[in-house]
């Protein structure tokens, strides 16, 4: 099992902001502060296609199965545009909101806002069908089990799909990151931790202390149809096992990028990650 870095993908002329794309496709899409949403393919390095400019910070982008980009833009609201032209489609108005998060969850999108709200927006039209607040602050949200989990300070919160009511699971505090494990659990990061809850009822399973550096991101991925963690500083890049209690080092690579990462995205399968950079530029990883 190998992972390194295979070079970077150069274009942009600020920080990359967020990506979007399929696990099964070759190619993907990127945003930055210069306002650009540009297509490459990981097959043609540096021959990014320019869609579209659009005025505005652009901190989150999804990627929906009908080959459609939806685009948040900060005060301004959602965005749809075509995946292959750039021609815009559809608009939702959300002046007021700065994003935090953005997933796609089942017919809905959901926004997770820095005023610490949930967003229930429809895929297909657009429309903001619920708005809900929070007195304290949210901090990831995460689709599993046909439930929406959503991290606070004091603990998780789920809701149905359909915007039903909320339940209360207090077992976890000062939750940072929720990431998806498998089709019954998932995983909480706090500040000196990685715990394992069940989907059915949030309940921990198992617990990983480590401690992490201030910039560490996490994300889950495959290498060799093996499921991990790949965390990502401004140094390194390593890949972690979860065995009996403890995070495993298998690999670590050094981090070309000059700064932070701010996004990361697996594409063909878990073949490739894409890394966006504070350093206008966007690492390709090789897993083989």
């Amino acid at each position: 099992m190998q992972w390194q870095f295979a070079g970077f993908y150069e274009g942009h002329r600020a920080t990359v902001l967020s990506l979007a794309g399929s696990l099964q496709h070759r190619y993907f899409f990127s945003v930055a502060a210069d306002g650009l949403l540009v297509k490459w393919d990981i097959n043609q390095p540096n021959e990014g296609q320019v869609l579209t400019r659009i005025s505005g910070l652009m901190p989150a982008m999804c990627y929906l199965p009908d080959d459609t980009l939806v685009v948040a833009v900060n005060h301004k609201g959602l965005l749809t545009l075509n995946a292959q032209t750039g021609a815009k489609q559809q608009f939702c108005d959300l002046a007021s909101v700065s994003v935090k998060k953005l997933i796609l969850a089942g017919s809905w999108l959901l926004v997770l806002t820095t005023a610490n709200e949930l967003l229930w927006v429809e895929a297909a039209t657009l429309n903001l069908m619920h708005r809900w607040q929070c007195r304290e602050t949210l901090t990831d949200i995460v689709l599993l089990g046909q439930k929406i989990w959503v991290a606070t300070a004091s603990g998780l919160l789920q809701f149905s799909l359909n915007m039903g009511e909320s339940e209360a699971i207090t077992l976890l505090k000062n939750i940072q990151q929720l990431l998806p494990w498998d089709e019954k659990s998932f995983l909480a990061r706090s500040a000196n931790s990685i715990t394992k809850c069940t989907v059915k009822k949030g309940m921990a399973m198992a617990n990983y202390p480590f401690t992490f550096n201030a910039d560490t991101k996490v994300y889950g991925g495959r290498l060799k149809n093996k499921f991990g963690l790949l965390m990502v500083d401004n140094t390194s890049g390593k890949w972690f096992d979860l065995k009996k209690g403890s995070l495993n080092l298998h690999i670590e690579v050094k981090n070309p990028h000059n700064a932070n990462i701010n996004d990361l995205l697996w594409i063909e399968n878990y073949k490739f990650a894409i890394t966006a950079g504070a350093d206008a530029r966007i690492g390709i990883w090789q897993c083989y």
